[in-house]
């Protein structure tokens, strides 16, 4: 039986498919003498090795066989060639798959950090813009805090009508966007007197729950020198005639001054007042109080005849008041109801 796809002739006898006839028998006589039984009678394969030898000898002597033998050999490292070509594309798919298994989990693992980075970052500036909107309102809290008791001491110590009278002012960027700086505020209320434009204190602030949008609402804080300038502008506020449109002037801290009240308790300023009462201020006093009893009428127009004649002499709480600023500050109420009326006739036709 043949040993064709057994072994390979050529690689046991140690020679190329080129060796002729004498190689091979010369390569046989080398081999065969190494593994010859007699000389190896300890060793149990040299029998198998050198039946071997002989086989492969005489089947490369055979022209035959040898042509079988070299086709099978042929086909064999052909497939060999073909398998290792074949690995090694399957092993570069592999690794090319792999490659990119290993670049998606990457990808992936860095798309989670960059999103958790991003919403560390939106924390972080939600987290500051709520510290600089709580400082700002402090601030600001702080500042009417201070002004006001500022403007308490000093109405204790000079006297209320020659005292800074502070007010405040409130309105939307959008629709009063000449309102920017404190020289425009100034330039508004200097109408209604003397402003320290060094002491206006203007604060913008961005829309509710979004602390980095553009400003939305201001407000600022105004110190007329005295009290008739505050009182006209607050009696003005809204008011469009006064370019005082969409913008909201009050007292600071919301209430009147008491010696604004003490006034008008004293009937020297009336809520409501018609052009006629301003002209004169002596005929505005009976009238108020021309249903009170004889005695009491007396009084006060005793009273009004005393301011009349000496201005410094009325009093309230111990501090000089100024005659001609109650005039001014009756006058300005009565403009205000002028134009009140005005605009209401003006609507009705």
């Amino acid at each position: 039986m043949l040993s064709i796809g057994r072994y390979d002739h050529y690689e046991l006898l140690g020679i190329t498919q080129e060796a002729r006839e004498k190689d091979i028998n010369k390569a046989y006589r080398v081999k065969s003498l190494a593994v010859h039984p007699d000389r190896n009678p300890d060793n149990p394969e040299a029998a198998q090795k050198f039946h071997e030898l002989k086989l492969a000898q005489q089947e490369l002597l055979d022209p035959q066989i040898r042509a079988q033998l070299d086709t099978k050999l042929k086909s064999i490292h052909a497939n060999a060639e073909r398998n290792a070509k074949a690995s090694v594309k399957r092993k570069g798919l592999l690794d090319a798959l792999e490659e990119s298994e290993r670049a998606h989990k990457k990808s992936k693992t860095m798309s989670m950090a960059e999103r958790r980075k991003k919403e560390e970052m939106e924390n972080e500036i939600l987290e500051e813009g709520r510290r600089l909107r709580e400082e700002r309102e402090k601030a600001n809290i702080a500042l009417e805090s201070e002004v006001r008791a500022n403007a308490e001491a000093s109405s204790s110590q000079q006297g209320p009508l020659n005292t800074e009278s502070p007010v405040r002012l409130k309105y939307n960027l959008s629709k009063r966007p000449d309102l920017t700086d404190e020289s425009s505020i100034a330039t508004l209320l200097g109408q209604f007197g003397s402003i320290d434009q060094s002491l206006i204190k203007l604060s913008v602030k961005p829309p509710k729950g979004k602390p980095n949008a553009p400003p939305k609402f201001a407000t600022a804080v105004v110190i007329f020198k005295k009290v008739e300038g505050a009182f006209g502008a607050v009696g003005a506020s809204g008011q469009e005639a006064r370019n005082l449109r969409d913008v909201e002037v009050t007292w600071l801290g919301g209430e009147e001054p008491k010696y604004i009240k003490k006034l008008r308790e004293s009937g020297m300023l009336k809520e409501k007042e018609h052009c006629g009462s301003s002209s004169t201020p002596s005929s505005s006093a009976p009238s108020k109080m021309s249903d009170k009893s004889p005695s009491t009428t007396q009084h006060s127009s005793t009273s009004t005849t005393s301011v009349r004649e000496n201005p410094q002499s009325l009093s309230l709480s111990g501090s000089d008041i100024n005659f001609e600023s109650v005039i001014l500050m009756r006058m300005r109420q009565a403009e205000r109801d002028r134009l009140a009326r005005e605009l209401e006739d003006a609507d009705n036709q």
